[in-house]
């Protein structure tokens, strides 16, 4: 059941299924967005697309560059934005947006969408990313509940940066 007014849609799988608020939700085309409330036998979903909805970013095949930022809805539409990239840059259509990992509730990669900035960019327009979602949210059959908590995420995010650093330290080492 799909609410236009919160941007919301409720599945019917609850906590009896093992469902836990802030668990991300997917289809098979991308995010859908994440669990915000949970009853006995259903739960509400917030979709990426609602204004109230914020997550971490990364834009993929930038050469030699990663931009970070934060995705949230645009108003009215079934369209995000992305933000406080960590390059203020105006982004190219058709790259690629996938989650980073780093606000704790979605795992590193899940596919977001790609950039669809409007083609009329004018130098009196806002500089805006807009995104387009991968999942077509406007009609939603069959989604997933990925049963991983914050926690689980925010362990593997430390221990993918540990490993990072540790892998810095041996090539500068190596120098």
């Amino acid at each position: 059941i799909f609410n236009h007014l919160f941007g919301t849609v409720i599945i019917d799988k609850g906590s009896f299924h093992g469902i836990q608020k802030d668990q991300p939700v997917v289809d098979a085309t991308g995010l859908v967005g994440r669990v915000i409330l949970v009853t006995t036998l259903s739960s509400r979903v917030l979709l990426i697309t609602d204004e109230r909805h914020g997550s971490g970013a990364l834009i993929t095949k930038v050469p030699g560059v990663d931009h970070y930022g934060v995705i949230r809805g645009i108003r009215d539409n079934f369209y995000c934005e992305m933000d406080f990239l960590t390059t203020p840059v105006l982004l190219e259509n058709g790259q690629t947006v996938v989650t980073s990992g780093q606000d704790g509730i979605y795992p590193q990669g899940l596919l977001v969408g790609r950039v669809a900035n409007p083609a009329d960019k004018s130098a009196s327009t806002q500089q805006r990313n807009v995104i387009a979602p991968a999942a077509a949210l406007d009609r939603l059959d069959l989604v997933s509940v990925l049963q991983v908590t914050g926690d689980q995420i925010r362990a593997a995010a430390k221990s993918v940066e540990a490993e990072e650093k540790r892998q810095e330290a041996v090539a500068a080492s190596k120098k």
